[in-house]
């Protein structure tokens, strides 16, 4: 018997997951599996099994996602999973998805279905796809027979290392100050630390605070131990304190994210057929400094004012579509699925001016999708976007 999944009180998180009682677990993930029947050609009942024996895992994305069956930001998830799955039934998408839904990570989830959707969406627009063709001795993601015949390559880049360092400090952090048995939000100020040092600093912190109630402090107030700043910012009306705002540790950024970008791109570059038509998308939604501009930066070079003759002048260095290995390279599409981000650089596509294979002006002309090219101007070049 499947059994009945309980109603979820209130949306569970990843620090939730270890709370979890096994059979329970069970129960609930049965229930989107209900819910989603396509899913059990993907999880079948072993694997569910061993996503739950390491529930303790803080990076189990995909198990926080099967035990919330009625939950709707994860019904919406699975909704659009098990539909572009099934549009992509005939091109054998259950088996070249397969292993990869059944990664548990955030980022290696968010990269499949973005892979997914592109070739599901392609596809409702009347394109036939050919899922994970060869290419040489490599595969790329899929082939489409758009005019001219494109071949895709997803690319999903993460935030560079030491800023991934911070973001794990942070979730660290709130891990353990989670729930505090005085009654105080608690804000994180700043931090400098390793994440070896998180667990003796929250300590150290946890000590503070309980001193700090037992002789009757009232907020604001700051803790600071071992480079780890966190504030007592007002009462509150539950019996358990807990952490309310978290601050980023600062960074000044060069153009580290688009040289970041740039690798990526020439990267795909070796996934696509020697005589071009190759689209490289982009995808920032798991990241949380990489913008559009970065992409941009990435694919013309970066943008740089100089003074010649008093005249101000605009220039760009070399990007990605200045290396030779890029020609095959037809466009670069800048995409996200971030929430916060300005609809109108959701999704662009970065046409490259030293293309093998130039695709033509209604390439791609739906709705919603920008094009940017590069226009010859008084012996430069400028960008233009269309629709702006």
């Amino acid at each position: 018997m499947r059994g009945d999944a309980p109603r979820n009180k209130k949306r569970m998180t990843i620090f939730d997951l270890p709370t979890l009682d096994p059979a329970g677990a069970l129960i609930r993930a049965r229930a989107t599996l209900v819910a989603h029947p396509s899913l059990e050609r993907i999880y079948d009942e072993p694997f569910i099994a061993n996503l739950i024996r390491r529930r303790t895992a803080y990076d189990n994305l995909l198990l926080l996602r099967l035990v919330q069956p009625n939950d709707e930001m994860n019904m919406m998830y699975w909704n659009e999973v098990t539909a572009d799955l099934l549009t992509l039934e005939s091109e054998g998408s259950f088996e070249a998805f397969r292993a990869k839904l059944r990664r548990h990570e955030g980022p290696a989830m968010e990269s499949a279905r973005t892979e997914l959707w592109f070739a599901a969406w392609l596809k409702r627009g009347g394109v036939d796809i050919v899922l994970e063709p060869h290419v040489g001795a490599r595969q790329c993601e899929f082939m489409a027979q758009t005019a001219p015949r494109t071949w895709w390559e997803i690319k999903s880049p993460l935030d560079l290392l030491n800023l991934r360092g911070d973001a794990a400090v942070q979730t660290d952090v709130q891990r353990r100050l989670r729930v505090i048995d005085q009654p105080y939000v608690l804000g994180l100020e700043k931090f400098a630390l390793t994440l070896m040092e998180v667990p003796k600093a929250v300590k150290a912190i946890k000590r503070q605070i309980a001193e700090f109630h037992h002789d009757g402090g009232k907020p604001p107030h700051l803790f600071e131990a071992d480079g780890l700043l966190v504030s007592v910012v007002a009462h509150t009306k539950r019996g358990k304190g807990y952490v309310g705002t978290m601050m980023g540790k600062p960074h000044i950024f060069g153009n580290e994210n688009a040289a970041h970008v740039v690798k990526r791109v020439i990267e795909a570059a070796d996934q696509i057929p020697l005589d071009g038509s190759g689209i490289v998308v982009i995808d920032r939604t798991m990241t949380d400094w990489i913008d559009h501009e970065d992409v941009v930066e990435a694919c013309y070079g970066e943008e740089l004012a100089v003074v010649r003759d008093d005249q101000l002048l605009q220039y760009r260095l070399p990007g990605a579509f200045g290396e030779s290995t890029t020609g095959r390279v037809s466009a670069v599409i800048s995409y996200t699925r971030r929430w916060r981000d300005d609809a109108a650089t959701k999704m662009t596509l970065l046409h490259n001016p030293s293309a093998l294979v130039e695709l033509p002006e209604d390439f791609l002309a739906y709705g919603g999708v920008r094009h940017t090219r590069r226009v010859a101007e008084g012996g430069g070049f400028r960008l233009e976007t269309l629709p702006a």
